[in-house]
């Protein structure tokens, strides 16, 4: 493991803040139909969260062990896999089991399995044409409707450019770069605005949800049908510059807690959709739905879900199958 003096606290921190957006997300998706403020939340988070995390991994991508961790990105899918069909089972009575697709959170592990080998086998390649050309892949991809979730394909297209964005981005200079007072201002005026206006505009704007989730093909929408390729370019845009945002509003110091809770993301994104899975199979959701304090009180839980799930006891068994494929530090 790379020693915490050594890490650059920055995307750390940022870590941190995704991860919570990833489990505040998965919360609020059970409310947002009783609430205007919730949908446009839930779509200020779709519109950067995982496309974020793809490009911070990109952007430490690694062509040693390659074979190790990608095994290592399987397995912990797989792992999701069965845990959150034992919780169905449990919690729903309901046996479901997916081996070659999957709509839910383990499309991540296998998809970044997928940047990984594929950035190896394409290595010799200019990485800045690649992204062009996954790129305009990605802008096309949505009249494919056989794209989808099978083999996790629709999102691998559209996600692969964020990935090699990430490869092509210098480190040492984004840093200097985001660290700029007068951008750390900008930044936030352009976050918050964003925010605002996702929601505030929500029956405006909430059609781009389906680009966001990068699994829905164009057919979902019929405005989609002459003007998709621009508008996945759109949200494409949208995310990138997001995220250029929050690098500019996070500071690259050592925060308490914080910090370290940034380079255990994968066991919080591991953990967290069983206690999901708990607390809507109690109706714990519709229970606390039905007002604006219980609204409030269902984030503050999701927020305490993703301090808990950060501490050295949730480290299994995602530290123990890295161990045993990889030195993965993702």
């Amino acid at each position: 493991m790379i020693s915490m003096e050594k890490r650059i606290f920055l995307f750390d921190n940022l870590k941190f803040f995704l991860i919570l957006t990833v489990v505040i997300g998965h919360f609020i998706d059970y409310i947002t139909k009783s609430s205007h403020m919730m949908s446009g939340l839930f779509l200020f988070i779709y519109s950067f969260h995982m496309p974020f995390f793809i490009y911070l991994a990109g952007l430490f991508h690694s062509n040693h062990n390659i074979k190790n961790r990608c095994v290592s990105f399987i397995a912990i899918g797989f792992s999701m896999k069965i845990l959150f069909a034992l919780c169905r089972m449990i919690f729903f009575h309901k046996a479901s089991f997916s081996l070659l697709s999957d709509s839910g959170l383990p499309w991540f592990m296998f998809a970044m399995a997928m940047f990984t080998a594929i950035s190896y086998f394409l290595r010799d390649f200019n990485t800045f044409t690649l992204f062009i050309l996954f790129t305009l892949l990605a802008c096309f991809a949505g009249y494919d409707e056989s794209l989808g979730n099978f083999l996790y394909l629709s999102r691998f297209i559209v996600f692969y450019p964020f990935y090699l964005l990430g490869q092509i981005t210098n480190k040492e200079k984004i840093l200097s770069i985001t660290q700029r007072p007068v951008l750390k201002i900008i930044g936030a005026i352009c976050i918050i605005g964003w925010g605002i206006l996702c929601m505030t505009q929500t029956g405006h704007i909430s059609f781009l949800l389906t680009l966001f989730t990068g699994k829905h093909s164009f057919a979902s929408n019929e405005i989609f049908a002459f003007y998709g390729p621009i508008y996945r370019a759109l949200c494409m845009a949208i995310t990138i510059i997001a995220g250029f945002c929050l690098m500019c509003i996070f500071p690259n110091k050592k925060l308490p807690f914080i910090t370290k809770a940034g380079s255990r993301t994968l066991q919080v994104f591991f953990w967290h959709y069983p206690f999901i899975y708990f607390l809507t199979g109690i109706h714990a959701d519709k229970l606390l739905s039905d007002s604006a304090p219980g609204k409030v009180i269902w984030l503050l839980i999701s927020i305490l879900l993703t301090l808990l799930l950060s501490t050295k006891f949730f480290a299994f068994p995602v530290k123990g199958i890295q161990k045993s494929f990889s030195s993965c530090k993702y």
